[in-house]
């Protein structure tokens, strides 16, 4: 984690952003020798990745899954990089660059993606309103913008895209949508292990849009398009099974060793959710909206606040179960959440569409989404990479708001 290098703490490509990212310089630059790297490079990047000059060997416990998404995006930097001979150091400034397009894009496209989604449920207005809202008003927008090498907007994204697969697939029962679904999936897991929740979210998501239409839709399909899209879904995992076996001379590996969920039996909740260090609610307090409303709404829309709640509940235990569950200092937010936030959020819809005969109840309702669209983003422009006050130090809080507030 970056707050174990004091000192270089606001590196732009460093610690765990390293170890995504260190997967294209490896291959583009220096043929995944350590040797080919600059002496003690991975101490100076923070250690998200290790050089064994030893075995010659670069090694990360990060997951290929970021890269392979980004790789788009750094191979035309390579290549302009290399046309113009500019010699650019790929870890510089000018790769973060274009990482940045890369980044912007899969943001900008989550967006479009998780409005189509929630057209199937509400109207025009209410689906363009909350999805301004998801990125504008949670910290989604930090991981997007300042933290881009991060794996949560690319699991947003890639959330957004299994729900809105998953809708078209039930729509328009074409098996080539299969092979899609397995591709993203397996992406997503790739970015994120723990992003094996997305399939059962996505189908019980699925299963409340389309009640009557999901088990006939998945007996219309052949037990050989099932094994087609598993063999796609290999494909897709076929980088990150070789790079284990180059690294750890093994073909399937669990790289966080030494790490898990230790905190099992004594879960951290009220530090996951109220911590000015990092805590859920303390960084994106609209969500309390938008579970105060799958509360409020729950006799009307059953299922789907039953989903709300049990997606809700079960990242919340797997944060406070976890070994660390502040994930460090650097965080803005709980940031294991930022991926499931295309669930939580359609709550916020629920409140939009049920109010919207009451135009003095919509006027408060928008005055409070307006009230947290100002405190996110003052809170993105003062947050300065980590909080280094203690796990319950409200004093370095309120300090951080007052010193966005006067700003403005």
């Amino acid at each position: 984690m970056r707050q174990n290098v004091v000192t270089n703490f606001d590196c732009e490509i460093c610690s765990d952003k390293a170890g995504y990212f260190s997967y294209l310089p490896s291959l583009f630059y220096y043929d995944f020798k350590a040797s080919n790297y600059p002496e003690k490079l991975d101490s100076l990047r923070g250690n998200g990745f290790h050089l064994n000059i030893e075995r010659d060997k670069i090694i990360t416990k990060f997951p290929i899954g970021v890269a392979l998404m980004q790789s788009p995006f750094f191979i035309s930097g390579y290549a302009f990089d290399n046309i113009f001979l500019l010699n650019n150091d790929p870890f510089s400034k000018y790769y973060l660059v274009w990482m940045s397009f890369g980044s912007s894009f899969y943001f900008v496209l989550s967006f479009f993606l998780y409005r189509k989604v929630l057209l199937r449920l509400y109207s025009q207005k209410t689906a363009f309103v909350t999805s301004i809202l998801i990125l504008i008003a949670t910290h989604t927008l930090y991981y997007a913008l300042d933290e881009n090498l991060m794996s949560h907007l690319y699991s947003f994204f890639l959330l957004n895209a299994l729900m809105y697969g998953a809708l078209k697939i039930v729509e328009t029962k074409k098996r080539k949508l299969l092979w899609v679904i397995s591709a993203i999936f397996t992406l997503a897991v790739l970015v994120r292990p723990t992003n094996i929740l997305f399939l059962p979210i996505v189908y019980f998501f699925t299963s409340i849009i389309y009640p009557k239409e999901i088990i006939p839709t998945l007996k219309s399909f052949r037990s050989s398009d099932f094994a087609e899209a598993i063999l796609i879904g290999a494909l897709v995992a076929c980088p990150q099974i070789l790079y284990w076996n180059y690294a750890y001379d093994e073909w399937f590996v669990w790289t966080y060793e030494g790490e898990g969920f230790t905190n099992a039996l004594a879960p951290y909740f009220l530090e996951v959710w109220f911590s000015p260090q990092g805590g859920l609610f303390t960084y994106t307090p609209i969500l309390f909206v938008a579970l105060f409303s799958a509360t409020i709404f729950f006799s009307k829309n059953k299922n789907l606040s039953l989903l709300v709640f049990a997606t809700f509940l079960t990242v919340s235990y797997l944060c406070a179960s976890w070994h660390t569950p502040f994930f460090g200092e650097c965080n803005f937010g709980k940031r294991p959440f930022v991926e499931f936030l295309p669930v939580l959020f359609i709550p916020i819809g629920l409140l939009i569409e049920n109010t919207k005969e009451s135009n003095s109840l919509q006027k408060l309702i928008f005055s409070i989404f307006l009230f947290f669209i100002i405190l996110n983003l003052t809170l993105f422009g003062v947050f300065d990479t980590c909080f280094f006050g203690t796990k319950w130090d409200w004093n370095s809080y309120l300090t951080l708001i007052l010193k966005g507030f006067r700003m403005i």
